[in-house]
């Protein structure tokens, strides 16, 4: 199965002059199928961010009512002009809720992948990036589109948007195991552009997620992104991954968790590393150790902690140290 997480936050530049994150992503996951959506509001546009959660909406909407006539398509290309018409009709309807003089006030990016059964489907207008990584290696699935121009790119609202959108369906390999959509402020730090390659820590994102909860993973890609790739630069960052994975982690909010292990991890906040016994003896239950290891091993199987002989280690700001 197919499993989605995404991040987008607000540029160092923005909260310097209260500028809304003018990125917006849009995940869904339903029955054989997996969404993710990107997009980046035109910087010169007040109001590009409600255009870019507009796009965002419009094209996992669209995706979602015509997976199966997409699965059967022999041609993708076929579907370009609708979904580019349900585009442009969804930023008419938000440009009047919002009084815009013109669409273009709500200009943005656009970048959508979807897993259907054993297809992925990918739609690409303007800059940013997309990543697939087959057999362990990460590559390049589709580039930006900037033009003649470092500092220009293709929007939704452009002229020449139709001609530049980018819709492929390709079939999976049984290797192929992650895709990463990005902004182009999250590619100054994700992708090496003197290499040429993309940034080893979208391997340690997908391992991550094949092996803790999705809600422990939203925590650490925030955490990652609030903290480490926002001070690489002044825009925007974003990140949408679809990564394949054998099982889907239903983990509890932990203020939901019973008393017993909250206590826990309460007291593992403060001390990171502690033995079983000191853990025991500090929740009074110091004679009921197989109790203590029962809870430990719950949370560990949530993905809260990690407990390897005898020592419990909470796993917090996961990405930050790895990397």
């Amino acid at each position: 199965m197919w499993i989605t997480n995404s991040v987008a936050v607000q540029g160092r530049g923005h909260l310097a002059e209260l500028i809304p994150c003018q990125d917006k992503v849009c995940t869904l996951e339903q029955n054989e199928m997996a969404i993710i959506a990107l997009a980046d509001g035109a910087g010169s546009c007040s109001l590009s961010h409600f255009g870019a959660e507009t796009v965002c909406r419009t094209v996992t909407n669209f995706f979602q009512g015509h997976a199966k006539e997409l699965y059967s398509a022999e041609n993708p290309e076929t579907l370009k002009i609708l979904l580019y018409q349900e585009l442009l009709a969804a930023l008419e309807e938000t440009a009047q809720a919002h009084d815009c003089k013109s669409v273009k006030e709500l200009s943005s990016t656009l970048l959508c992948a979807v897993v259907y059964k054993d297809k992925l489907f990918t739609v690409h207008i303007g800059d940013g990036m997309m990543v697939i990584r087959t057999d362990g290696t990460l590559s390049i699935f589709s580039e930006p589109d900037n033009g003649e121009y470092a500092n220009q790119t293709t929007f939704v609202t452009s002229s020449t948007a139709l001609e530049h959108m980018r819709i492929s369906c390709t079939k999976l390999s049984s290797k192929t195991d992650a895709v990463f959509l990005m902004s182009d402020g999250s590619a100054a730090s994700l992708y090496h552009s003197t290499e040429k390659k993309p940034s080893n820590s979208l391997n340690l994102f997908a391992d991550m997620s094949m092996q803790y909860s999705q809600d422990i993973i939203q925590e650490e890609l925030t955490d990652f992104f609030e903290n480490s790739i926002r001070k690489r630069t002044l825009d925007d960052c974003s990140l949408c991954m679809l990564v394949k994975t054998q099982h889907h982690k239903q983990v509890p909010n932990p203020e939901t968790l019973r008393r017993n292990l909250r206590k826990i991890l309460e007291y593992l906040q403060e001390n990171n590393a502690v033995s079983i016994q000191k853990l025991a003896s500090v929740l009074y239950r110091k004679k009921h150790l197989k109790k203590v290891k029962r809870d430990v091993n719950q949370l560990a199987e949530y993905g809260y902690l990690k407990y390897e002989q005898g020592t419990i280690y909470l796993l917090s700001s996961i990405f930050r140290r790895n990397t």
